[in-house]
């Protein structure tokens, strides 16, 4: 079977290590300095990324300022790269990593988790079949915590509404704008507001980890109705 390489054990990390022993795969290595056993599991811990070169997969679950050189490293050993999202900090960084891989001819796969989900695919399939597209769409993505340094809540939480819109009108925006603030005065901006031009679907997202409360709602209004999605309240 596939020997598979975790890089980074902590949420994701192991949220990724149980769905893979669920799926029956039992050949993993894990690679997180931080760590010295694997609550019930065996698996062989390292300390430098590099000595999982063996591996025939790799997961990275690390934070996103390494994400870069790591899938570097990984993509030019030919050597399969699935990548917790940002892919990079830098748009110059991603578009290097993409042409790696196909230079390489080597899978990179970045986890853009709700593009997957049930009720996005089915709404995707309502707008083509109805012929019902939103000309305007509103999403809310705010919690309290957690507090990230690695990444601002652009990248945080926005990325992953801006990756749902992408999918469903598969369409790349004409014009993007953010305006990010930091309220709680910490290393990276905690809130966001984007407004994105699709053409004829204008959409505008608010992303934080300032809120008191958490919540997930999307507006998507099309002529004649207002669908709506809380991915929180169900």
């Amino acid at each position: 079977s596939y020997k598979i390489g975790i890089i980074g054990y902590g949420h994701w990390g192991k949220i990724i290590t149980n769905v893979l022993v669920q799926s029956g795969y039992n050949n993993i290595v894990v690679c997180d300095p931080a760590i010295k056993e694997i609550e019930g599991f065996g698996f062989p811990i390292y300390d430098d990324y590099k000595q999982l070169i063996n591996c025939d997969k790799i997961f990275i679950c690390t934070p996103a300022t390494t994400h870069y050189e790591i899938c570097q490293f990984f993509l030019n050993n030919n050597i399969a790269v699935f990548c917790e999202k940002p892919l990079a900090i830098l748009p110059s960084e991603i578009t290097q990593l993409y042409n790696l891989a196909h230079t390489k001819n080597t899978a990179l796969f970045v986890d853009w988790t709700f593009i997957y989900n049930d009720l996005v695919i089915k709404m995707k399939d309502y707008m083509f079949w109805q012929k019902k597209y939103p000309s305007l769409i509103i999403m809310n993505r705010l919690n309290k915590g957690p507090i990230r340094n690695d990444v601002s809540a652009l990248y945080d939480l926005s990325s992953h509404d801006i990756s749902i819109i992408t999918f469903l009108l598969n369409k790349t925006p004409l014009n993007i704008q953010h305006k990010q603030y930091n309220i709680l005065g910490g290393s990276q901006n905690d809130t966001c507001i984007s407004t994105l031009d699709y053409g004829n679907t204008q959409c505008i997202i608010t992303s934080s980890w300032a809120a008191n409360s958490k919540i997930r709602t999307c507006y998507f209004n099309c002529k004649d109705e207002t669908l709506m999605w809380d991915d929180y309240q169900k």
